[in-house]
């Protein structure tokens, strides 16, 4: 049966193709969301870890779950010989070792002045929160990186030489300028970790220290060590991780970098990362269950036109189970075939969107991250899909009997729906209407204030609303051989007035009913999918565009020394 089954595919293969086709776009679709998630993810943890620069040990303070100091330290008095680098450095396992130091500074040359951000250098360059671009990290003293825009407002590049000096901010600094600062490299920030200062400065411990007013670079306030530690042996590298954590002041411990991402990531996705993750698998999810209702009208069609090879079949001795059985297997290896070409072209998007630069160009570092569920998850639903939608056409060709082969093929279909496909049909509306209606209740009362908790389950009053309008559909699909006759059929009336060709249509609707009911349900489904899709697409470029306009009121803000009212109102002209 399987061979049979085979040959009837590869006849039908024309017909096939438009379901094949459903299925593809709605599996690309869901794995197009998970890899676009994980991608999503993988940015976060690195954009929100990005100041550690590539260490992938940090020690900091440690608190308890309140958020505070556990032990009797304080950080206030921790300085960078408490650290003890020397001895961490020289400890086995240890690439690398520096302690997070910052400071806001002013560079001026030759007239010209910028304000901005600084952090103390590093003699292994993966430890820096920036990355240099051009030269090498400030090593000697009176050595300082600059960001690339900051060189050209300055008019400098490598090589020449600058003057840095402190900026209080309102704080209890002394420090002191340090003149002819060499510029050794210019720096990028892709991160944005210090976008608000137009990129950091990398300084010479010595600048550091002066900036800061200490008098030696071990003097300076520290919170923070950075820490590359041979990670190849796990074993190893936690005996390096002990070994550190006995040399750190008292209130401190070293966690990895695994952890740190983790917690950050945590906190961002409580309120940020899982919406657009569910609101992009809410569409995958609708493409395959209009997909489902595409490819139950196919198999539909195709049993009615297979009726007298399936007749033949019963007569050479094919049970009713067998046929059963061959709908069944050709639904799933189309939904087989459909779903891996479907994550085939999911994964080839969203490597195209990665590596080509377009998430760059919107500020934003994206790799793609590959992971089991965007493989496992779409193939299965996809499959699973292909041949629940099929159900109902394998009951069909149970029916055949081998009489059938000998009978003419019947031109009308004289058959009515059963008050079972009504009754069903007729609930699944009301259901659909009820869980919608509560859904827009919830979702009334959260953006009025009224209701907290749907506001604490905005996720799950957006599945609500989907799932309502789904079964309002489902139910309209279902319920099609009832009401769209009679629709064509009062629009068939009033065409049927323009000439005879229109009364030969009107004819052929009152004629076959059935037929006409799947043809309008297959335009009803195509026109549906392009309405919402459209319609989603505008609310979620009005809904960004609030949000960011409500976040963001202003585009950009310019500080410094002897801001004039002239300067304010010139600027208001630009």
């Amino acid at each position: 049966m399987f061979s049979i089954t085979i040959k009837l595919m590869k006849k039908s293969a024309r017909m096939l193709i438009p379901a094949g086709i459903a299925i593809l776009i709605g599996t690309a679709f869901i794995a197009a969301t998970f890899l676009f998630s994980n991608s999503m993810d993988d940015s976060l943890r690195r954009q929100s870890t990005a100041q550690l620069g590539e260490a992938n040990y940090i020690a900091t303070m440690k608190t308890n779950s309140n958020g505070a100091v556990s032990e009797n330290g304080s950080a206030d008095r921790t300085t960078v010989a408490d650290f003890n680098l020397d001895r961490i450095r020289a400890t086995k396992g240890v690439k690398g070792a520096r302690v997070d130091t910052s400071v806001s500074v002013s560079i001026s040359a030759a007239g010209k002045r910028s304000n901005g951000y600084a952090v103390g250098t590093s003699t292994d360059r993966k430890l820096l929160p920036v990355r240099i671009v051009s030269g090498d990290q400030p090593v000697d003293n009176n050595e300082v990186a600059l960001p690339k825009s900051v060189a050209k407002q300055l008019g400098v590049g490598v090589g020449d030489k600058v003057d840095v000096a402190p900026i209080s901010n309102g704080s209890a600094l002394s420090g002191t300028a340090v003149r002819d600062v060499r510029v050794v490299g210019l720096t990028s920030d892709p991160f944005g970790v210090y976008s608000f200062y137009g990129g950091a400065s990398v300084l010479s411990e010595n600048v550091v220290a002066a900036v800061y007013g200490v008098d030696d670079f071990d003097h300076m306030q520290a919170y923070m060590l950075l820490l590359d530690i041979d990670d190849a042996d796990a074993a190893a590298a936690q005996r390096t991780v002990d070994e550190v954590s006995g040399l750190l002041p008292k209130s401190y411990g070293v966690e990895s970098r695994r952890s740190v991402e983790a917690e950050a990531v945590r906190d961002l996705s409580s309120n940020n990362t899982s919406f657009p993750t569910i609101f992009l698998l809410s569409f995958g999810v609708l493409a395959l269950f209009v997909a489902a209702l595409v490819i139950a009208n196919t198999f539909q069609v195709l049993v009615a036109q297979r009726r007298r090879t399936l007749a033949l079949l019963r007569t050479i001795g094919a049970k009713k189970g067998q046929l059963y059985t061959s709908v069944l297997m050709e639904a799933g290896l189309l939904g087989l075939i459909a779903s891996v070409l479907g994550v085939g072209f999911g994964v080839g998007l969203i490597a195209l969107v990665t590596n080509t630069g377009v998430m760059e160009m919107m500020g934003m570092q994206a790799r793609l991250i590959l992971s089991w569920q965007a493989f496992v998850v779409p193939i299965a639903f996809g499959l699973i899909m292909t041949v629940l939608a099929s159900l109902g056409s394998a009951r069909s060709a149970t029916s055949v009997t081998p009489l059938e082969a000998l009978r003419p093929i019947e031109l009308t279909d004289t058959s009515r729906a059963g008050k079972v496909r009504a009754t069903i049909g007729v609930l699944t509306i009301i259901a659909g209407l009820v869980l919608a209606g509560v859904a827009v209740w919830q979702l009334s009362g959260m953006l009025n204030g009224l209701d907290t908790m749907a506001s604490d389950n905005y996720s799950s009053v957006l599945l609500m609303s989907i799932g309502g309008a789904a079964l309002v559909f489902l139910g309209l699909v279902l319920t099609a051989t009832f009401w769209l006759p009679v629709l064509m059929r009062g629009v068939g009336a009033l065409v049927s007035m323009c000439g005879p060709s229109a009364k030969v249509a009107h004819a052929n609707i009152q004629k076959n009913p059935r037929r006409v009911a799947a043809t309008g349900t297959a335009l009803l489904i195509g026109v549906t999918l392009v309405a919402t899709i459209a319609t989603g697409a505008a609310s979620a470029k009005q809904t960004m565009g609030e949000a960011l306009a409500s976040r963001y009121s202003v585009d950009m803000i310019a500080t410094g020394d002897g801001l004039k009212t002239s300067a304010v109102k010139e600027a208001a002209q630009v």
